[in-house]
């Protein structure tokens, strides 16, 4: 049998302005011996108030958020409307 077991590890920067994620795996190997591998990465967390002032900046409008309570997924969800192409490949080179 080849068992994995998966886990996250989160670490808030104190300000909040960052996050560092480990994913770790724990995994059966063929012979019965286990193996451990991490990765790391360390993301850049924007606030609402953030990507909604970005978008607006970069041309995009009606820009609104779905609460989960509305849309039924766990997170928040961004919406906004790009009048052209030009304004979302400029956004998205940029951010």
């Amino acid at each position: 049998m080849n068992v994995r077991v998966l886990g996250q590890a989160w670490v808030w920067s104190p300000a909040g302005g960052q996050l560092q994620i480990a994913l770790f795996t724990l995994a059966e190997g063929h012979n019965g011996v286990w193996n451990a591998a991490a990765h790391e990465t360390t993301l850049r967390a924007l606030r609402r108030s953030e990507l909604t002032a970005a978008l607006a900046q970069h041309g995009f409008e009606a820009v609104h958020w779905l609460m989960p309570e509305d849309s039924g997924y766990y997170q928040p969800i961004v919406v906004a409307v790009a009048e052209s192409q030009d304004i979302a490949a400029k956004a998205s080179s940029t951010v």
